[in-house]
């Protein structure tokens, strides 16, 4: 899969190959209510790796390509980073990422991936991103495996979140479903 990362992302193979995928995925099956997608959240986002460093960069992707823009597709849904390690990142978050947090559903059968993932509308997002295009599994690189394949530059993860989005964004013509939520200046092309 890290080569998807790299025709994704146009990254040369030693940074894509940093990337380690986390314990299992998230499949269909998983989607039914949001109390099955939270355990399976839960199952693979707070499994601890044998490697659990802190500084890390994450690629979420999907089995199937899903549309980024009117004319671009990808497989790749969201890019992030911590600054904590691997088995702290999502631990408070857990049941966000199960829920649309308030916002107001669409109409049945109306699918607008990138609307749910800016408002947050977690549940529609994942469930729906994950029925259609699934399974899903979340990658990571720690900052520090990143900055020797670079060739020992010292980038903190910031940055190298900053550099994957530079790069899809020149590949798609836009960002991740999710990173459309942010703004500021790591994200101004």
């Amino acid at each position: 899969m890290s080569n998807v990362i790299a025709a994704e992302l146009g990254l040369p193979q030693p940074l894509a190959g940093c990337f380690r995928p986390l314990a299992g995925e998230i499949a269909p099956v998983h989607c039914s209510d949001p109390a099955s997608l939270q355990e399976a959240l839960r199952s693979v986002l707070l499994h601890k790796p044998d490697e659990d460093p802190a500084g890390v960069v994450f690629v979420w992707t999907v089995q199937h390509p899903y549309p980024v823009s009117a004319s671009a597709k990808s497989r790749i849904s969201y890019i992030e980073k911590t600054d904590k390690t691997i088995s702290q990142r999502w631990r408070p978050y857990i049941a966000l990422l199960a829920s649309d947090g308030g916002s107001d559903p669409l109409p049945p059968g109306e699918l607008d991936l990138v609307r749910w993932a800016r408002e947050s509308s977690n549940w529609s997002y994942y469930s729906q991103l994950i029925v259609r295009h699934g399974p899903m599994q979340v990658w990571w690189a720690s900052a520090a495996k990143l900055n020797a394949a670079a060739g020992g530059v010292q980038y903190k993860p910031v940055q190298w979140e900053g550099h994957l989005l530079r790069c899809f964004h020149r590949r798609h013509g836009c960002l991740p479903a999710k990173n459309r939520r942010h703004s500021g200046p790591l994200l101004q092309f």
